[in-house]
Protein backbone atom coordinates (compact mmCIF):
# COMPACT_ATOMS: atom_id res chain seq x y z
CA UNK A 1 0.00 0.00 0.00
CA UNK A 2 1.58 3.50 -1.13
CA UNK A 3 1.74 5.94 2.06
CA UNK A 4 -0.32 8.23 0.69
CA UNK A 5 -3.10 5.94 0.13
CA UNK A 6 -2.46 4.06 3.99
CA UNK A 7 -2.28 8.38 5.23
CA UNK A 8 -6.10 8.13 3.07
CA UNK A 9 -7.31 4.87 4.70
CA UNK A 10 -6.08 5.60 8.10
CA UNK A 11 -7.88 9.17 7.96
CA UNK A 12 -10.97 7.52 7.04
CA UNK A 13 -10.93 4.73 9.69
CA UNK A 14 -10.66 7.67 12.04
CA UNK A 15 -13.13 9.53 10.92
CA UNK A 16 -15.60 6.30 11.31
CA UNK A 17 -15.89 5.92 7.55
CA UNK A 18 -13.87 2.46 7.31
CA UNK A 19 -13.68 -0.16 9.56
CA UNK A 20 -10.18 -2.10 8.80
CA UNK A 21 -10.59 -5.74 8.66
CA UNK A 22 -8.23 -7.24 11.39
CA UNK A 23 -7.15 -10.78 9.58
CA UNK A 24 -7.57 -10.95 5.86
CA UNK A 25 -10.72 -12.33 5.68
CA UNK A 26 -13.76 -9.76 6.58
CA UNK A 27 -16.90 -11.94 7.69
CA UNK A 28 -20.13 -11.20 7.83
CA UNK A 29 -21.78 -8.33 10.13
CA UNK A 30 -23.75 -9.33 13.08
CA UNK A 31 -28.01 -9.29 11.84
CA UNK A 32 -28.66 -7.16 14.77
CA UNK A 33 -27.39 -4.31 13.07
CA UNK A 34 -29.19 -4.05 10.39
CA UNK A 35 -30.19 -0.87 11.55
CA UNK A 36 -27.05 0.19 9.79
CA UNK A 37 -26.95 1.28 5.94
CA UNK A 38 -23.79 -0.12 5.08
CA UNK A 39 -20.89 -0.38 6.36
CA UNK A 40 -16.66 -0.72 4.52
CA UNK A 41 -13.81 -3.01 5.12
CA UNK A 42 -10.46 -2.35 3.51
CA UNK A 43 -8.65 -5.57 3.18
CA UNK A 44 -5.50 -4.78 3.71
CA UNK A 45 -3.28 -8.57 4.21
CA UNK A 46 -5.77 -10.75 1.40
CA UNK A 47 -3.42 -13.19 -0.08
CA UNK A 48 -4.05 -13.27 -3.81
CA UNK A 49 -4.16 -17.60 -5.36
CA UNK A 50 -1.30 -18.04 -7.99
CA UNK A 51 -4.85 -17.50 -10.47
CA UNK A 52 -4.89 -14.13 -8.68
CA UNK A 53 -7.50 -14.15 -7.01
CA UNK A 54 -8.80 -13.28 -3.61
CA UNK A 55 -12.05 -14.47 -2.04
CA UNK A 56 -12.87 -15.44 -5.77
CA UNK A 57 -12.77 -12.43 -7.08
CA UNK A 58 -10.43 -12.36 -10.40
CA UNK A 59 -7.71 -9.70 -10.41
CA UNK A 60 -9.30 -6.64 -11.92
CA UNK A 61 -13.09 -7.15 -11.33
CA UNK A 62 -15.61 -5.78 -9.03
CA UNK A 63 -17.77 -9.11 -7.12
CA UNK A 64 -20.82 -9.07 -5.44
CA UNK A 65 -20.95 -12.00 -3.60
CA UNK A 66 -24.44 -14.05 -2.57
CA UNK A 67 -26.53 -12.68 -0.21
CA UNK A 68 -25.35 -12.68 3.83
CA UNK A 69 -22.74 -14.53 2.40
CA UNK A 70 -19.11 -14.44 3.94
CA UNK A 71 -16.00 -12.93 1.62
CA UNK A 72 -14.23 -15.87 2.83
CA UNK A 73 -16.43 -18.88 2.45
CA UNK A 74 -18.13 -18.46 -0.51
CA UNK A 75 -18.07 -17.20 -4.49
CA UNK A 76 -19.00 -14.11 -5.70
CA UNK A 77 -22.39 -14.49 -8.19
CA UNK A 78 -21.69 -11.57 -10.28
CA UNK A 79 -17.82 -9.98 -11.57
CA UNK A 80 -17.77 -6.90 -13.35
CA UNK A 81 -14.57 -6.19 -15.36
CA UNK A 82 -15.23 -3.57 -18.09
CA UNK A 83 -15.65 0.47 -16.92
CA UNK A 84 -19.49 1.80 -17.39
CA UNK A 85 -22.36 1.39 -15.60
CA UNK A 86 -23.44 -1.71 -15.27
CA UNK A 87 -27.39 -2.76 -14.39
CA UNK A 88 -28.37 -5.03 -11.21
CA UNK A 89 -30.97 -7.29 -11.21
CA UNK A 90 -32.37 -9.64 -8.61
CA UNK A 91 -29.68 -7.91 -6.24
CA UNK A 92 -32.01 -7.64 -2.81
CA UNK A 93 -30.86 -7.31 1.13
CA UNK A 94 -27.15 -7.51 2.16
CA UNK A 95 -24.12 -8.40 0.25
CA UNK A 96 -20.22 -7.62 -0.28
CA UNK A 97 -19.34 -6.30 -3.00
CA UNK A 98 -15.33 -6.16 -3.01
CA UNK A 99 -13.39 -3.97 -5.58
CA UNK A 100 -10.19 -6.15 -6.34
CA UNK A 101 -9.55 -3.70 -9.43
CA UNK A 102 -6.13 -2.34 -10.10
CA UNK A 103 -4.61 1.11 -9.78
CA UNK A 104 -6.95 3.81 -8.38
CA UNK A 105 -10.07 2.16 -10.29
CA UNK A 106 -13.02 2.28 -8.40
CA UNK A 107 -16.67 1.11 -8.05
CA UNK A 108 -19.62 2.64 -6.45
CA UNK A 109 -23.50 1.35 -5.87
CA UNK A 110 -26.55 3.57 -7.32
CA UNK A 111 -29.90 3.56 -6.89
CA UNK A 112 -30.44 4.53 -10.40
CA UNK A 113 -30.20 1.95 -13.03
CA UNK A 114 -28.82 4.60 -15.22
CA UNK A 115 -26.02 5.09 -12.66
CA UNK A 116 -27.31 7.82 -10.73
CA UNK A 117 -28.03 8.59 -6.67
CA UNK A 118 -24.78 6.62 -6.24
CA UNK A 119 -22.86 6.35 -2.63
CA UNK A 120 -19.00 7.15 -2.24
CA UNK A 121 -16.11 5.36 -3.94
CA UNK A 122 -15.38 2.83 -2.99
CA UNK A 123 -11.48 2.46 -3.85
CA UNK A 124 -9.72 -0.93 -5.19
CA UNK A 125 -8.97 -3.36 -2.19
CA UNK A 126 -12.29 -2.39 -0.31
CA UNK A 127 -14.55 -4.52 0.43
CA UNK A 128 -18.61 -2.77 0.80
CA UNK A 129 -21.44 -4.23 3.00
CA UNK A 130 -24.77 -3.02 1.53
CA UNK A 131 -28.41 -3.79 1.24
CA UNK A 132 -28.86 -3.68 -2.12
CA UNK A 133 -32.62 -3.54 -2.12
CA UNK A 134 -32.77 0.18 -3.21
CA UNK A 135 -29.40 0.18 -5.59
CA UNK A 136 -30.26 -0.88 -9.25
CA UNK A 137 -26.70 -0.50 -10.90
CA UNK A 138 -23.19 -0.07 -10.34
CA UNK A 139 -20.39 1.93 -12.25
CA UNK A 140 -16.75 1.11 -12.46
CA UNK A 141 -14.85 3.91 -13.62
CA UNK A 142 -10.56 4.44 -13.45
Amino acid sequence: MSKIRAIVVGVLVAAGMLVPAVAAQASTPNTANANVASAMRVVPNAQATPDGTIDGCPDGDVCIYPEGADLANSNPTDEYRSYGTHKLSSQYNYHWVYNHQTGNAIAQVCKGSNGTQCDGALSAGVAYWVNFTPYNSIILAP
